[in-house]
């Protein structure tokens, strides 16, 4: 999960092919890609197949990818709207970052591009024809990361549940010891420690952590509200 450091290089290589209309330049802690995104058919045949095109700038932090790429559509296509999941700043909204860390093994800028990236645009596209999503679509903030949650962790959508996993998940590999998360009051070792392990394998600490303080920050500020 913890890849070597990102390099201009690397995505040069990524976009080289199945991206001939993007440019990469090298900021100061970020890479900006940009350009004409091409949406095709399969990633095979972005050159010659192309279905349609999007304008766009991509902010990738040399800390990718412990820190989440902006997709930026700047050509005004898209309507800058919750439910279309575009902000008004042209921000894509292109799923939940965790989630997609956590099923990919080694990710990396590429398959970044050739999924998030290109499954957004492409369902762009199709809900302009058909006003539905053809992936279907994660609620909107704090809801949609705990759905998300509930793929990836494998428990009932119950938020004080998947708090309580992903606190245990955060501190480290799971010990016996430890009060298990799923409520029985009970030791790992007496319960879920295989279970909980062969998640800490899938989800490392850090990613945990990170999902837990989304959760944590989104929960202080509703409290506050009131």
């Amino acid at each position: 999960m913890l890849n070597s450091p990102l390099n201009i290089e690397e995505i040069k290589q990524a976009i080289a092919f199945d991206q001939p209309f993007l440019s990469v330049a090298e900021l100061k802690e970020c890479f900006c890609i940009s350009g004409k995104f091409v949406v095709a058919p399969s990633a095979d045949d972005a050159a010659s197949g192309a279905i349609d095109q999007f304008e766009v700038s991509i902010l990738v932090s040399k800390k990718f990818p412990q820190r989440e790429p902006m997709v930026f559509e700047t050509g005004d296509r898209i309507p800058r709207e919750i439910d279309r999941h575009c902000y008004t700043n042209g921000a894509c909204c292109t799923g939940v970052w965790e989630e997609w860390l956590a099923k990919n093994v080694r990710p990396n800028i590429g398959e970044f591009l050739e999924g998030p990236v290109r499954n957004f645009f492409l369902s762009q596209i199709y809900f302009e024809v058909h006003d539905r999503w053809p992936f279907g679509e994660r609620s909107h903030g704090d809801a949609g990361i705990f759905e998300a949650c509930v793929d990836i962790l494998g428990v009932k959508n119950d938020q004080r549940l998947i708090r309580r996993y992903l606190r245990v998940l955060a501190g480290g590999r799971p010990k016996g010891h430890w009060q298990c998360p799923c409520g029985s009051q009970k030791p790992l070792r007496h319960c879920h420690r295989n279970e909980l392990i062969a998640l800490h394998a899938k989800i490392p600490s850090f990613l945990a952590l990170q999902l837990f303080n989304k959760l944590k920050v989104k929960k202080c500020v509703k409290r506050k509200q009131k």
